[in-house]
């Protein structure tokens, strides 16, 4: 993104921003941490691919080795590899479905992409419990289950992954107040300065197509 295409309509702001210096801080500022945040998102989903594909070959492989009897068992397993394969989709899909804003595109483009991008991260991460973590603990208790049968093993293991979930969504939900949240708003400030110079400057006398 070149700061010198900014435009009349980002230099006429003086109301919001005392200096040109500090105007253009600002925007390399928040371009340094989307370039940041969206490589800690994708280092996620490659993260998330490996497991995925790990948990896709051990309990692929005990569905085919595992004794016909343990039936329960076997389908936790075939639940959790069908699990996995929907991480994989869903992960790539939300990341992929809109391309990054090129480097060299217009700040005002530069900010309506990025914002689309991280508020489908934002809803993603704020949704976890709904399409990882209940479908994961669905499978694997079962899974669970069906190896150890009906007792307090099985009600022991289903607490502990019940807990362990509910710590997940709130470290998920804490990682989006903390890191996308406050990237979304320092977005849309940028782009609500943009719109209002830019019906400012539409507004003044001899610069309107009425004029």
């Amino acid at each position: 993104m070149r700061l010198e295409e900014l435009g009349n309509e980002w230099r006429a702001m003086n109301e919001i921003a005392a200096t040109k210096e500090q105007r253009e801080q600002l925007i390399v500022a928040t371009c340094r941490r989307v370039d940041r945040i969206s490589g800690q998102i994708f280092r996620r989903d490659i993260c998330e691919t490996i497991a995925a594909v790990f948990v896709m070959i051990f309990f692929g492989r005990y569905c085919y080795v595992a004794p016909a009897e343990r039936i329960l068992s076997k389908i936790g397993a075939g639940f959790l590899v069908c699990w996995a394969l929907f991480i994989i989709s869903r992960l790539h899909r939300t990341r992929t479905i809109q391309k990054p804003a090129s480097i060299d595109a217009p700040v005002r483009e530069f900010c309506r992409i990025e914002l689309d991008r991280l508020e489908r991260q934002i809803q993603l991460q704020r949704s976890v419990l709904s399409w990882y973590l209940a479908p994961c603990m669905v499978g694997v208790n079962t899974f669970f289950i069906g190896l150890a049968g009906f007792g307090i093993a099985s009600l022991v293991y289903c607490i502990v992954t019940l807990l362990l979930a509910w710590g997940i969504d709130a470290l998920n939900r804490r990682a989006v107040a903390k890191g996308l949240v406050p990237l979304r708003n320092e977005l849309a400030s940028l782009l609500t300065q943009f719109d209002e110079a830019v019906a400012r400057i539409e507004g003044t006398p001899g610069r309107s197509s009425n004029a």
